[in-house]
């Protein structure tokens, strides 16, 4: 629902505006994946990424040995971005190609563990986790001409806040490639 009101206020309000943002194909290596970012309109897109995470967990085994795993598992992810700040990175020569700006969105993700406890007698049991969380987010997303790719974000969660009651965050660290044609004007 709020992310249908939002694109219909933002198709709406920028309208006669030229077109800023442009679709993205990005490949990750930090958080392995991929994304692709469609622009909407003019300073809204639409991410949708899925890829590898991992899932931090620990426990105690039947010696009382403190462990720390770290899970792998698969993702997929969306968001919605309003992005700000063109005009002033454009006056100040600074790159604004590929969404090469700051933005403000809702950004939400979907996984699944599989994660293994031993029980120290030999018997180990297999538990899935749904891994969800839904939250508004203020990012930074550079992407320059050598194809280094850059994207941070975070902010509250709404999942935490509603489900167990407390105030979580939500964030995103990638680390990647853009994917597609180097232009003329793109080699900033």
């Amino acid at each position: 629902l709020v992310l249908a009101f939002s694109l219909f206020i933002c198709f709406n309000t920028t309208a006669q505006e030229t077109k800023l943002t442009q679709n993205v194909l990005t490949a990750t290596i930090l958080e392995p994946g991929i994304s692709y970012e469609a622009s909407l309109s003019n300073k809204f897109t639409a991410k949708f990424r899925a890829g590898l995470n991992g899932y931090l967990e620990t426990s105690t085994s039947a010696a009382n040995v403190n462990q720390i795993k770290l899970t792998p598992y698969p993702f997929i992810g969306a968001g919605a971005r309003h992005y700000y700040g063109f005009d002033e990175r454009n006056k100040k020569g600074k790159n604004t190609l590929r969404n090469s700006a700051n933005y403000i969105g809702i950004s939400a993700l979907y996984g699944l563990v599989n994660s293994k406890t031993d029980f120290g007698s030999g018997t180990t049991t297999t538990t899935t986790t749904q891994i969800y969380n839904v939250g508004f987010v203020w990012g930074l997303q550079r992407n320059y001409r050598n194809r280094f790719s850059l994207d941070l974000n975070i902010g509250p969660s709404f999942t935490d806040l509603l489900v167990n009651g407390n105030l979580g965050f939500t964030s995103e660290f990638t680390i990647g490639i853009w994917l597609g044609k180097k232009t003329e004007e793109g080699n900033k």
